[in-house]
């Protein structure tokens, strides 16, 4: 039986039950300075969102990936979660997700926006752009949401968002 087999997660914590995993297989090492190193912690970053997918474990899962820093794009674990939440009808975590999404990159161009109206050489032209386009891309995505779950106010609203920043 493999160390994966025989790891028993609690459910509620993703990130401690990728720890509690990664100690279980021996694969600590704790450094002259006491630090801890967890190796191996992207596969078993994997394997736990994994099986938390299996067994339906949504709420933790998206409290987790809400602390993640999504400014710079999306990856596979906010596409696999969002397709999981959205096959099986969870319209508030997908909200709640994106929602943490939208916040955070939401944040950056505000900042990015701020530092360019100071000083256009603080933040150049293309990575402004690219900002604004990642934060209309998941506005984007939570419209389509709307739309689907037949939020029709909501998605509106997210429509005018979406123009407004357009023309930013």
């Amino acid at each position: 039986m493999t160390a994966y087999e025989q790891f028993d997660p609690i459910f509620k914590n993703v990130h401690r039950d990728i720890e509690r995993y990664i100690e279980q297989s021996g694969k600590v090492e704790k450094r002259k300075d006491g630090f801890l190193v967890y190796h191996g912690y992207y596969e078993a970053q994997r394997l736990m969102v994994d099986r938390y997918l299996s067994e339906k474990a949504y709420e933790p899962l998206v409290r987790y990936f809400r602390g993640w820093n999504w400014e710079v794009g999306d990856n596979d674990f906010l596409l696999d979660l969002t397709a999981r939440l959205k096959s099986d009808g969870e319209r508030s975590l997908l909200e709640t997700l994106w929602g943490g999404v939208i916040s955070k990159r939401r944040k950056m161009y505000r900042e990015m926006k701020r530092l360019r109206a100071e000083d256009p050489n603080l933040v150049p032209l293309g990575q402004f752009d690219e900002a604004r386009e990642l934060l209309i891309s998941s506005l984007e995505q939570l419209r389509n949401l709307a739309v689907e779950f037949e939020q029709t106010e909501a998605a509106e609203k997210l429509t005018r968002r979406i123009a407004g920043l357009a023309d930013d």
